[in-house]
């Protein structure tokens, strides 16, 4: 399996994901995670990624243009179109059951907003589904901070040999 993470924060995201569980599996080769700095690719000559919502609105959002550039990117490295995720406050709740599904694909991609999120146009065009878990607030933060659990759930799930394996239906959560 192969997840990128699309990320302003790409150094915080590896500092989680480079311990415990999800490193070994990475050090194992069991799981292939990469963090994207959307930054990367701005065309504006100070790499700002940030602008007004387009239609409107207050605050500031992440650009469409740094983050489907990011995307296409991607998508030619890979060979293939990633299951695109946002992590979103408006997404479907992360479920046991979703978190099986998703372990069974071959490429994943993970988009982290920050502001007050991304270009809708984004959302429209390029993102497969949204996902937030529970009744957190991923807004700002971008949902950085649940990345550790979306890749260390799936790890758990498909990823025998990273740790005493026990199953998913062992798991008090898993029902």
């Amino acid at each position: 399996m192969r997840i990128d993470i699309l990320t302003l924060f790409p150094e915080m995201c590896e500092n989680v994901l480079s311990e415990s569980i999800i490193g070994r599996a990475r050090e194992n080769k069991a799981v292939e995670i990469n963090c994207v700095q959307i930054r990367d690719y701005s065309k504006d000559k100070h790499k700002r990624v940030d602008d007004t919502p387009y239609g409107g609105g207050m605050g500031m959002v992440m650009q469409a243009q740094p983050i489907y550039d990011c995307y296409c990117d991607l998508c030619e490295k890979v060979g293939t179109k990633p299951h695109l995720i946002f992590m979103s406050p408006q997404g479907k709740t992360l479920t046991q059951q979703r978190v099986k599904e998703l372990s069974k694909m071959e490429n994943i991609a993970i988009l982290c907003g920050h502001y007050e999120g991304v270009d809708e146009r984004v959302i429209e065009k390029i993102v497969d589904e949204e996902i937030h878990f529970g009744v957190e607030r991923t807004g700002h933060s971008g949902g950085h901070w649940f990345i550790s659990t979306i890749t260390e759930h799936e790890d758990r799930i498909e990823f025998k040999g990273t740790i005493q394996y026990i199953g998913p239906q062992d798991n008090s959560f898993s029902d």
